[in-house]
């Protein structure tokens, strides 16, 4: 579960950005993945997660840099490189031999069980699960950036589209 609140500042963004702006969304989520990792840090007395303080990098950066530089970002492209680089992130635990369900799921489990085969053999496969689970979403990103939208057919609802009632309350078309 702990997992979960990990997630804090990517759920966070959309409802900020869709309210107010992407520039003030990326500095609220800054601010949670910097209370995320303050939590393990300071008050649970845990290490810091890899992608905690991944995405603590992620958000700072775009915040810091891409908001002074792009104070009117689309907020489709600020997901597509928020996406892109949740699955960075997990490739590089990955690739790193370091899962990075590993660190959570070591704070549910016996210690016995932390280096056996079949304890990392499952981790890497739920990290994996991320990784393809960010990858849709990087395309799906993509996709509603560069895709031209499916015009609407002329003839799909035009007769309801033009019938409209006059003043008298008779409808025309």
């Amino acid at each position: 579960m702990r997992v979960l609140f990990s997630f804090v500042p990517l759920i966070l963004f959309p409802f900020v950005a869709g309210s107010y702006s992407v520039g003030l969304a990326l500095w609220a989520a800054t601010g949670a993945a910097c209370f995320v990792v303050a939590g393990d840090l300071l008050i649970s007395h845990r290490s810091a997660k890899f992608l905690d303080v991944g995405q603590l990098l992620l958000f700072a950066t775009l915040a810091l840099f891409g908001t002074p530089l792009h104070p009117a970002w689309n907020e489709s492209l600020v997901r597509l490189v928020i996406n892109t680089g949740l699955l960075t992130i997990v490739l590089l635990s990955i690739v790193a031999a370091r899962p990075f369900t590993l660190q959570y799921a070591r704070e549910q489990a016996p210690e016995r069980l932390w280096n056996s085969p079949g304890f990392i053999s499952i981790n890497y496969r739920i990290s994996w699960v991320w990784a393809g689970a960010f990858a849709v979403s990087v395309m799906a990103n993509l996709a509603k950036l560069f895709v031209p939208v499916i015009p609407h057919s002329p003839g799909y609802g035009c007769a309801i589209s033009r019938t409209r009632r006059s003043p008298s309350g008779s409808t025309t078309a």
